[in-house]
């Protein structure tokens, strides 16, 4: 058993990843949290999960892939509640800690800071399967050497992002912090705002995306069962373009490389996805993951309309079945242009990869 849970995230992503030989034996990853206005939809969810003995609901990994708002929001509320109790067995995320240069404090940004606090007072393991990487980072140091991890069976391949793109955010970080007046990496400060404020609200939750925070998205194939998952935050097309090319080396494919299912990367923006990503894997199930709300109103009509005429018989999986996602649904377009779509019929979108 291999699937993906596209819960509803607004504009942003939430994904519930299961795996495992059995429905009785099930291993998951949670990728991102959405936006704060969806989070009652990723708490009923959370609150489903199996629990051990403290009450604590464990899950195998938690990967915020950045620090967006419509990806991180969720987390931070998830984190504060009382009721969910999550304790992820790791948690990869790009924050304070890896970002700054040795013997420098001078990073953050108000969501980074807030959730890294949130792990560090917490005591959650953070990054621990690159505990010997360069500063704990998740990243791809070298292009031609992806990183490989494995849980319970699941192999995760690490396309992005690169070492470069995290210390261009850098600069970024310091900047929106210092600017509201604190200083990066303050723990406790970040703790006595949020103790202030009591549970977090949606509305505390700002800040629009800007491309370099969409750079340091940490992307990564997962693999079970000879079955393959592309999962990609906001990254770069052509950052996933080239690794996808590069593990298709690795892997001695004849051809691109197989991908059972593609989460699109930002939302199906066409300034994420062209030929070239297209060209460097071999599928035919893509994912999209948004309402269609805030200013970029995704998916683009042009990333959706390449995926079509690229791909011959593709299959588009919609989580919200709304006006930005409909102009897809006419069966007469799909018998005329050779693609079918689908649209959640409960609310929650499932795909067996």
């Amino acid at each position: 058993m291999f699937r993906v849970e596209a819960l509803p995230a607004g504009n942003g992503d939430a994904l519930l990843l299961e795996w495992g030989p059995s429905d009785a034996d099930v291993h998951r990853m949670l990728i991102d949290g959405g936006v704060g206005s969806s989070y009652p939809s990723l708490r009923a969810r959370l609150l489903q999960l199996p629990t051990n003995a403290r009450g604590d609901r464990l899950i195998d990994l938690l990967v915020i892939t950045h620090v967006d708002n419509d990806h991180i929001e969720g987390v931070i509320l998830a984190l504060t509640d009382p009721d969910v109790r999550l304790r992820p067995a790791d948690v990869w995320f790009n924050g304070w800690p890896q970002l700054r240069r040795p013997g420098s404090g001078d990073l953050g940004a108000k969501q980074g800071e807030w959730l890294g606090a949130l792990l560090e007072r917490g005591g959650l393991p953070w990054n621990k399967a690159f505990r010997r990487a360069d500063r704990q980072r998740v990243q791809v140091p070298d292009p031609k050497r992806l990183p490989r991890r494995k849980i319970a069976g699941l192999e995760l391949v690490l396309l992005s992002p690169t070492g470069t793109q995290l210390d261009v955010l850098r600069e970024d970080w310091n900047f929106a912090i210092r600017n509201a007046g604190g200083v990066p990496g303050n723990v406790d400060a970040a703790i006595k705002q949020l103790k202030a404020n009591g549970r977090l609200v949606p509305e505390m939750l700002g800040g629009a995306d800007d491309s370099k925070t969409n750079a340091s998205s940490i992307a990564f194939t997962a693999t079970y069962d000879k079955r393959r998952a592309l999962l990609t935050g906001d990254a770069f097309r052509d950052t996933v373009a080239s690794s996808l090319r590069q593990l298709a080396k690795d892997e001695k494919s004849e051809g691109p490389i197989p991908i059972n299912l593609f989460k699109l990367c930002h939302h199906g923006s066409i300034r994420n996805i062209d030929g070239s990503l297209l060209a460097a894997m071999k599928c035919s199930h893509f994912l999209v993951c948004t309402d269609g709300s805030g200013r970029s109103k995704h998916p683009n009509a042009a990333t959706i309309n390449l995926i079509i005429d690229t791909v011959k018989g593709a299959e588009l999986i919609f989580n919200y079945r709304l006006p930005t996602t409909s102009p897809w649904s006419r069966t007469s377009d799909q018998k005329a242009r050779d693609y079918t779509a689908v649209y959640p019929k409960s609310g929650v979108t499932i795909v067996d990869v």
